[in-house]
Protein backbone atom coordinates (compact mmCIF):
# COMPACT_ATOMS: atom_id res chain seq x y z
CA UNK A 1 0.00 0.00 0.00
CA UNK A 2 2.92 2.39 0.51
CA UNK A 3 3.88 1.89 -3.13
CA UNK A 4 0.24 2.08 -4.20
CA UNK A 5 -0.32 5.36 -2.34
CA UNK A 6 2.93 6.87 -3.66
CA UNK A 7 1.95 5.91 -7.20
CA UNK A 8 -1.46 7.59 -6.87
CA UNK A 9 0.08 10.78 -5.51
CA UNK A 10 2.87 10.89 -8.11
CA UNK A 11 0.59 10.33 -11.09
CA UNK A 12 -2.14 12.52 -9.67
CA UNK A 13 0.25 15.45 -9.35
CA UNK A 14 2.32 14.98 -12.51
CA UNK A 15 -0.05 13.59 -15.15
CA UNK A 16 -2.43 15.77 -17.13
CA UNK A 17 -5.68 14.13 -16.03
CA UNK A 18 -8.98 15.94 -16.43
CA UNK A 19 -10.74 13.75 -13.91
CA UNK A 20 -9.94 11.23 -11.17
CA UNK A 21 -12.17 8.15 -10.90
CA UNK A 22 -11.83 6.05 -7.76
CA UNK A 23 -13.29 2.59 -7.17
CA UNK A 24 -13.57 0.92 -3.77
CA UNK A 25 -13.19 4.14 -1.84
CA UNK A 26 -12.08 2.80 1.56
CA UNK A 27 -8.69 1.57 0.33
CA UNK A 28 -7.34 4.68 -1.40
CA UNK A 29 -9.09 7.59 0.27
CA UNK A 30 -6.02 9.29 1.78
CA UNK A 31 -3.83 9.74 -1.35
CA UNK A 32 -6.81 10.73 -3.52
CA UNK A 33 -7.83 13.39 -1.00
CA UNK A 34 -4.23 14.68 -1.06
CA UNK A 35 -4.25 14.95 -4.87
CA UNK A 36 -7.72 16.52 -4.94
CA UNK A 37 -6.78 19.22 -2.42
CA UNK A 38 -3.52 20.10 -4.18
CA UNK A 39 -4.77 20.06 -7.77
CA UNK A 40 -8.50 20.72 -7.56
CA UNK A 41 -9.08 18.08 -10.26
CA UNK A 42 -12.57 16.71 -10.74
CA UNK A 43 -13.20 13.65 -8.58
CA UNK A 44 -15.69 10.85 -9.18
CA UNK A 45 -15.90 8.09 -6.59
CA UNK A 46 -17.62 4.73 -7.04
CA UNK A 47 -18.94 3.09 -3.87
CA UNK A 48 -19.67 -0.60 -4.35
CA UNK A 49 -20.84 -2.09 -1.04
CA UNK A 50 -18.45 -3.37 1.58
CA UNK A 51 -16.23 -0.30 1.09
CA UNK A 52 -18.89 1.61 3.07
CA UNK A 53 -20.92 -1.04 4.95
CA UNK A 54 -18.47 -3.33 6.72
CA UNK A 55 -16.84 -4.09 10.05
CA UNK A 56 -13.39 -4.60 8.56
CA UNK A 57 -10.39 -2.82 10.05
CA UNK A 58 -9.59 -0.87 6.88
CA UNK A 59 -13.00 0.82 6.97
CA UNK A 60 -12.73 1.66 10.67
CA UNK A 61 -9.22 3.08 10.37
CA UNK A 62 -10.05 5.11 7.25
CA UNK A 63 -13.47 6.30 8.44
CA UNK A 64 -12.43 9.97 8.69
CA UNK A 65 -10.76 9.95 5.26
CA UNK A 66 -13.74 8.24 3.62
CA UNK A 67 -16.08 10.90 4.97
CA UNK A 68 -13.72 13.63 3.74
CA UNK A 69 -13.47 11.97 0.33
CA UNK A 70 -17.26 11.81 0.02
CA UNK A 71 -17.49 15.51 0.89
CA UNK A 72 -14.83 16.51 -1.66
CA UNK A 73 -16.18 14.40 -4.54
CA UNK A 74 -17.89 16.00 -7.52
CA UNK A 75 -19.98 12.90 -8.24
CA UNK A 76 -20.72 9.68 -6.35
CA UNK A 77 -21.48 6.60 -8.46
CA UNK A 78 -23.53 3.89 -6.74
CA UNK A 79 -24.96 0.63 -8.13
CA UNK A 80 -28.57 1.02 -6.96
CA UNK A 81 -31.18 3.30 -5.41
CA UNK A 82 -30.86 1.27 -2.23
CA UNK A 83 -27.17 2.06 -1.94
CA UNK A 84 -27.75 5.71 -2.74
CA UNK A 85 -29.99 5.79 0.31
CA UNK A 86 -27.30 4.11 2.40
CA UNK A 87 -24.74 6.74 1.40
CA UNK A 88 -27.12 9.65 2.04
CA UNK A 89 -27.98 8.37 5.52
CA UNK A 90 -24.40 7.54 6.43
CA UNK A 91 -22.69 10.68 5.13
CA UNK A 92 -25.54 13.24 4.85
CA UNK A 93 -24.65 13.92 1.19
CA UNK A 94 -26.66 16.07 -1.18
CA UNK A 95 -28.81 13.84 -3.41
CA UNK A 96 -27.77 15.75 -6.53
CA UNK A 97 -24.23 14.35 -6.24
CA UNK A 98 -25.30 10.80 -7.02
CA UNK A 99 -25.39 8.84 -10.23
CA UNK A 100 -26.73 5.27 -10.34
CA UNK A 101 -24.80 2.86 -12.57
CA UNK A 102 -25.16 -0.91 -12.04
CA UNK A 103 -21.53 -2.01 -11.68
CA UNK A 104 -20.74 -2.43 -15.36
CA UNK A 105 -23.98 -4.22 -16.10
CA UNK A 106 -24.44 -7.72 -17.51
CA UNK A 107 -23.19 -9.13 -20.80
CA UNK A 108 -26.52 -10.15 -22.30
CA UNK A 109 -24.74 -11.70 -25.29
CA UNK A 110 -23.12 -14.22 -22.91
CA UNK A 111 -25.99 -14.71 -20.48
CA UNK A 112 -28.67 -15.91 -22.87
CA UNK A 113 -31.57 -18.35 -22.49
CA UNK A 114 -31.13 -21.94 -23.61
CA UNK A 115 -34.11 -22.85 -25.73
CA UNK A 116 -33.61 -26.57 -25.09
CA UNK A 117 -36.23 -28.93 -23.72
CA UNK A 118 -37.44 -28.17 -20.19
CA UNK A 119 -36.87 -30.86 -17.55
CA UNK A 120 -40.25 -31.50 -15.90
CA UNK A 121 -39.16 -34.42 -13.70
CA UNK A 122 -37.06 -32.46 -11.20
CA UNK A 123 -37.29 -29.08 -9.56
CA UNK A 124 -33.73 -27.73 -9.87
CA UNK A 125 -32.64 -24.77 -7.76
CA UNK A 126 -29.27 -23.01 -7.81
CA UNK A 127 -26.89 -20.97 -5.69
CA UNK A 128 -24.00 -18.96 -7.19
CA UNK A 129 -22.02 -17.01 -4.61
CA UNK A 130 -19.18 -17.07 -2.12
CA UNK A 131 -19.46 -19.65 0.66
CA UNK A 132 -18.90 -17.01 3.32
CA UNK A 133 -20.78 -15.79 6.39
CA UNK A 134 -23.77 -13.67 5.46
CA UNK A 135 -24.15 -15.09 1.96
CA UNK A 136 -27.05 -17.31 3.05
CA UNK A 137 -25.77 -20.70 1.90
CA UNK A 138 -27.03 -22.18 5.19
CA UNK A 139 -30.52 -20.71 4.61
CA UNK A 140 -30.45 -22.28 1.14
CA UNK A 141 -29.65 -25.72 2.59
CA UNK A 142 -32.25 -25.37 5.36
CA UNK A 143 -34.93 -24.60 2.75
CA UNK A 144 -33.80 -27.62 0.76
CA UNK A 145 -34.19 -29.80 3.86
CA UNK A 146 -37.73 -28.50 4.38
CA UNK A 147 -38.75 -29.39 0.81
CA UNK A 148 -36.82 -32.59 0.14
CA UNK A 149 -39.63 -34.90 1.26
CA UNK A 150 -42.36 -32.84 -0.41
CA UNK A 151 -41.09 -32.37 -3.97
CA UNK A 152 -38.47 -33.92 -6.24
CA UNK A 153 -35.88 -31.20 -5.66
CA UNK A 154 -32.20 -30.99 -6.61
CA UNK A 155 -29.66 -28.22 -5.99
CA UNK A 156 -26.61 -26.93 -7.85
CA UNK A 157 -24.12 -24.83 -5.86
CA UNK A 158 -21.33 -22.78 -7.42
CA UNK A 159 -18.71 -21.04 -5.31
CA UNK A 160 -16.06 -21.42 -2.65
CA UNK A 161 -15.07 -19.65 0.54
CA UNK A 162 -14.23 -19.90 4.21
CA UNK A 163 -17.48 -21.77 5.02
CA UNK A 164 -16.93 -24.54 2.48
CA UNK A 165 -16.18 -27.19 5.12
CA UNK A 166 -19.20 -26.10 7.19
CA UNK A 167 -21.38 -26.51 4.11
CA UNK A 168 -20.00 -29.95 3.30
CA UNK A 169 -20.48 -31.07 6.91
CA UNK A 170 -24.08 -29.83 6.89
CA UNK A 171 -24.77 -31.71 3.66
CA UNK A 172 -23.20 -34.90 5.00
CA UNK A 173 -24.86 -34.65 8.43
CA UNK A 174 -28.29 -34.41 6.80
CA UNK A 175 -27.61 -37.17 4.24
CA UNK A 176 -28.43 -35.01 1.22
CA UNK A 177 -25.24 -35.59 -0.80
CA UNK A 178 -27.40 -37.01 -3.60
CA UNK A 179 -29.46 -33.82 -3.73
CA UNK A 180 -26.62 -31.27 -3.97
CA UNK A 181 -24.20 -30.92 -6.87
CA UNK A 182 -21.11 -28.97 -5.78
CA UNK A 183 -19.34 -27.18 -8.66
CA UNK A 184 -16.72 -25.11 -6.81
CA UNK A 185 -15.50 -21.90 -8.40
CA UNK A 186 -16.28 -21.46 -12.11
CA UNK A 187 -15.20 -18.82 -14.64
CA UNK A 188 -17.91 -16.42 -15.74
CA UNK A 189 -18.11 -17.96 -19.21
CA UNK A 190 -19.33 -21.24 -17.66
CA UNK A 191 -22.10 -19.68 -15.58
CA UNK A 192 -24.76 -19.40 -18.33
CA UNK A 193 -24.76 -23.18 -18.66
CA UNK A 194 -25.36 -23.47 -14.92
CA UNK A 195 -28.18 -20.91 -14.88
CA UNK A 196 -29.89 -22.60 -17.80
CA UNK A 197 -30.04 -25.90 -15.91
CA UNK A 198 -32.16 -24.27 -13.20
CA UNK A 199 -35.87 -23.84 -12.75
CA UNK A 200 -35.22 -20.99 -10.35
CA UNK A 201 -32.17 -19.20 -8.93
CA UNK A 202 -31.95 -18.66 -5.16
CA UNK A 203 -30.29 -15.50 -3.84
CA UNK A 204 -30.38 -15.89 -0.02
CA UNK A 205 -27.97 -13.10 0.99
CA UNK A 206 -28.15 -11.52 4.44
CA UNK A 207 -25.68 -8.74 3.64
CA UNK A 208 -26.75 -5.11 3.89
CA UNK A 209 -23.71 -4.44 1.69
CA UNK A 210 -25.39 -6.35 -1.19
CA UNK A 211 -25.58 -3.13 -3.15
CA UNK A 212 -26.76 -4.71 -6.42
CA UNK A 213 -26.34 -8.48 -6.76
CA UNK A 214 -25.27 -9.06 -10.36
CA UNK A 215 -25.70 -12.84 -10.14
CA UNK A 216 -29.45 -12.37 -9.87
CA UNK A 217 -29.46 -10.22 -13.00
CA UNK A 218 -27.24 -12.74 -14.81
CA UNK A 219 -29.79 -15.42 -13.99
CA UNK A 220 -32.66 -13.27 -15.27
CA UNK A 221 -30.71 -12.55 -18.45
CA UNK A 222 -30.82 -16.32 -19.03
CA UNK A 223 -34.57 -16.25 -18.47
CA UNK A 224 -34.34 -17.86 -15.04
CA UNK A 225 -36.53 -16.32 -12.29
CA UNK A 226 -35.00 -15.38 -8.95
CA UNK A 227 -36.17 -16.02 -5.41
CA UNK A 228 -34.12 -13.62 -3.32
CA UNK A 229 -33.85 -11.96 0.07
CA UNK A 230 -35.88 -8.80 0.42
CA UNK A 231 -32.73 -6.83 1.13
CA UNK A 232 -30.32 -4.47 -0.59
CA UNK A 233 -30.08 -4.29 -4.36
CA UNK A 234 -31.99 -7.53 -5.13
CA UNK A 235 -35.10 -6.10 -3.46
CA UNK A 236 -35.23 -3.47 -6.22
CA UNK A 237 -35.19 -5.64 -9.33
CA UNK A 238 -37.08 -8.69 -8.01
CA UNK A 239 -40.81 -8.10 -8.43
CA UNK A 240 -43.05 -10.63 -6.67
CA UNK A 241 -44.95 -12.80 -9.11
CA UNK A 242 -43.45 -11.06 -12.13
CA UNK A 243 -39.80 -12.18 -12.37
CA UNK A 244 -39.46 -14.10 -9.10
CA UNK A 245 -40.28 -13.80 -5.42
CA UNK A 246 -38.82 -12.07 -2.37
CA UNK A 247 -38.56 -13.70 1.03
CA UNK A 248 -37.76 -12.55 4.54
CA UNK A 249 -33.94 -12.46 4.88
CA UNK A 250 -32.64 -15.37 6.93
CA UNK A 251 -36.03 -17.14 7.04
CA UNK A 252 -35.62 -20.62 5.56
CA UNK A 253 -39.31 -21.40 6.11
CA UNK A 254 -40.37 -18.38 4.05
CA UNK A 255 -37.80 -19.25 1.38
CA UNK A 256 -39.12 -22.83 1.20
CA UNK A 257 -42.68 -21.50 0.94
CA UNK A 258 -41.74 -19.25 -2.01
CA UNK A 259 -39.91 -22.15 -3.69
CA UNK A 260 -43.05 -24.29 -3.25
CA UNK A 261 -45.22 -21.52 -4.74
CA UNK A 262 -42.93 -21.34 -7.78
CA UNK A 263 -42.89 -25.10 -8.19
CA UNK A 264 -46.71 -25.14 -8.22
CA UNK A 265 -47.01 -22.57 -11.02
CA UNK A 266 -48.40 -23.62 -14.38
CA UNK A 267 -46.04 -23.89 -17.33
CA UNK A 268 -47.70 -20.83 -18.92
CA UNK A 269 -47.14 -18.75 -15.76
CA UNK A 270 -43.49 -19.83 -15.59
CA UNK A 271 -42.92 -18.99 -19.26
CA UNK A 272 -44.40 -15.52 -18.71
CA UNK A 273 -42.14 -15.03 -15.70
CA UNK A 274 -39.14 -16.12 -17.77
CA UNK A 275 -39.95 -13.52 -20.44
CA UNK A 276 -40.31 -10.86 -17.75
CA UNK A 277 -36.85 -11.81 -16.43
CA UNK A 278 -35.26 -11.09 -19.81
CA UNK A 279 -37.02 -7.71 -19.99
CA UNK A 280 -35.70 -6.87 -16.51
CA UNK A 281 -32.13 -7.91 -17.39
CA UNK A 282 -32.15 -5.84 -20.59
CA UNK A 283 -32.19 -2.70 -18.45
CA UNK A 284 -28.75 -3.74 -17.14
CA UNK A 285 -27.17 -4.57 -20.54
CA UNK A 286 -23.46 -3.77 -20.21
CA UNK A 287 -22.92 -1.78 -23.41
CA UNK A 288 -25.82 0.54 -22.60
CA UNK A 289 -24.61 0.90 -19.01
CA UNK A 290 -21.09 1.77 -20.22
CA UNK A 291 -22.41 4.28 -22.78
CA UNK A 292 -24.48 6.04 -20.14
CA UNK A 293 -21.48 6.14 -17.78
CA UNK A 294 -19.26 7.73 -20.45
CA UNK A 295 -21.99 10.28 -21.19
CA UNK A 296 -22.23 11.12 -17.50
CA UNK A 297 -18.45 11.67 -17.24
CA UNK A 298 -18.56 13.89 -20.34
CA UNK A 299 -21.35 15.93 -18.77
CA UNK A 300 -19.34 16.37 -15.55
CA UNK A 301 -16.36 17.67 -17.53
CA UNK A 302 -18.48 20.08 -19.58
CA UNK A 303 -20.41 21.35 -16.56
CA UNK A 304 -17.21 22.16 -14.69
Amino acid sequence: YIYHYADIIYKGLTCNYNLLYLHYISHSAFPVIFVKLLTGKLLVINAHGSDVISDNKVLKINGYFIRKLVTLSDCIVVPSKYYKGVMIRKYNVDESKFYISPSGGVDTSLFTPDEGEVNCNEFIVGYVSRLDPGKGWDIFIDALLILKDKINIKAIMVGDGVDRDKLLNKIKKNNIDHLVEMCGLLPQKDLPEIYNKLDVFIFPTLRLAESLGLVGIESMSCGIPVIGSDIGGPSEYIVDGKNGYKFVPGDAIDLAAKMQIFNDLSRDDINLMRRNCIVTADKFENKSVTKRMYDKLDNILWEK
